[in-house]
């Protein structure tokens, strides 16, 4: 009995510090699956293999969390800063424990009464110093937004489990060995300062390469508004030219007319008249309707792509009726995502016989609508599979595009 509940109590601690700091909420199925998965791993190993069942127990909660988490290496990372923290502060409340009482921990460990009230002191302690935690960084520093890219995420993540990994065998080593408490509380808080550190560096480091980033983009987004520019000077010669000849047509028309010559005036009409007119029904004149973006970001990112898919011979429709001055997400995250799906819908057009894209802005019932529609072949998978890691109509390693997509817009749940 005395192991089923100090195995027990430790098992919720385990759970407390890895579920308390989530910057999700999950459902109460979900997370009871996370603490049966924990008490009958820790009930199951501990007594067999010692300190050692914690890496299968953490590994498994883990996996869980990240099956049941959109945000999933933020998650896991959140996760794993919890059970280092936890783990940290048992080991020093231990250690305080024994220079409080005066007690070894031997003498502590036989006295089963006084074992099971630090534990179950302990555990209290744990939920409710995680539980705030988590609220401090979830709603105060809000590390959901400051750690919102996957690839930053991923990066703190992998820091941050092989620092746990390590935290974990010093832990066993150490009880195997006869490492003080005092020894293995040190150890903890160095592990623990190296964990923040380390994360800090890196959030640091990803800030400068962000930055960089952002000031290539700068340059891009001029480049492209200089193509745009070069498009739209283009087609106002072409008017001016039109404009300049108007007269001249009026005046060849209505000599037709007053000689009552119809086939001569068919003749003309389709020969000379009507080539004119299609080149001003042109994909190319479909750039004129930019104007209604307002957005600087987004209509650079546009017209590049736009020119780039009327290049390549691909029939572009833009429609655009009322001016588009807003959107209600960050321009950055919104116009990866345009790219990633102008990119994709314009390599899947190429690959038909009439090649068509058709964008379409509006306003409706107080939100903004983007319609992006192609030609294409039949998908090679489902289409519910395509934003799945990995997945691609275009071989072996692609399929990054439509994820990157997907990860950007689970943080907006407006879009």
């Amino acid at each position: 009995m005395f192991y089923l509940i100090y195995t027990t109590l430790g098992g919720l601690c385990i759970y407390f510090s890895c579920v308390n700091l989530l910057t999700e909420k999950m459902s109460y199925g979900k997370r009871a699956m996370i603490l049966l998965y924990v008490l009958l791993t820790s009930l199951a190993l501990n007594y067999y293999i010692g300190q050692f069942f914690t890496l299968f127990t953490i590994s498994g909660t883990l996996i869980l969390i990240y099956l049941f988490t959109h945000l999933k290496w933020l998650n896991l990372s959140c996760a794993l800063f919890g059970y280092l923290f936890s783990v940290s502060c048992n080991q020093i409340c231990i250690w305080g424990a024994q220079a409080i009482l005066h007690m070894s921990l031997e003498r502590i460990s036989e006295n089963h009464s006084t074992l099971l009230l630090f534990s179950s002191s302990y555990c209290i302690l744990c939920f409710l110093v995680t539980k705030l935690l988590g609220y401090l960084l979830v709603n105060k520093l809000r590390i959901g937004v400051i750690l919102k890219d996957q690839r930053l995420s991923f990066a703190i993540f992998a820091n941050n489990l092989i620092l746990t990994i390590l935290f974990i065998f010093n832990i066993s080593i150490g009880d195997e060995l006869g490492y003080s408490y005092g020894v293995i509380a040190f150890n903890g808080v160095v592990f623990l300062t190296l964990f923040i550190t380390t994360s800090i560096i890196i959030w640091f480091l990803y800030q400068n390469i962000h930055q960089k980033e952002q000031s290539k983009a700068m340059l891009k987004q001029y480049e492209h508004l200089q193509a745009y520019t070069q498009e739209i000077e283009k087609l106002y010669g072409s008017l001016r030219s039109f404009k300049h000849d108007y007269i001249n047509i009026l005046a060849t028309l209505s000599g037709y007319i007053e000689q009552d010559d119809m086939t001569e005036l068919k003749r003309y009409f389709h020969q000379e008249i009507l080539p004119m007119s299609q080149t001003f029904s042109s994909s190319e004149s479909q750039l004129g309707k930019l104007s209604q973006i307002q957005i600087m970001e987004l209509k650079s990112l546009l017209s590049s792509k736009l020119i780039y898919a009327l290049e390549k011979g691909i029939t572009v429709e833009l429609e655009a009726i009322e001016p588009i001055s807003d959107f209600p997400v960050p321009m950055v995250d919104l116009c990866r995502v345009m790219g990633i799906f102008l990119d994709n819908a314009i390599e899947a057009a190429l690959s038909t016989d009439a090649p068509h894209l058709h964008l379409c802005f509006l306003k409706e019932a107080g939100h903004t609508v983007i319609i992006l529609k192609n030609s294409a072949n039949p998908p090679a998978h489902p289409i519910s599979t395509l934003m799945n890691w990995g997945v691609s109509e275009k071989g072996e390693q692609r399929g990054i595009g439509l994820f990157n997509a997907k990860s950007i817009l689970d943080h907006y749940p407006n879009i």
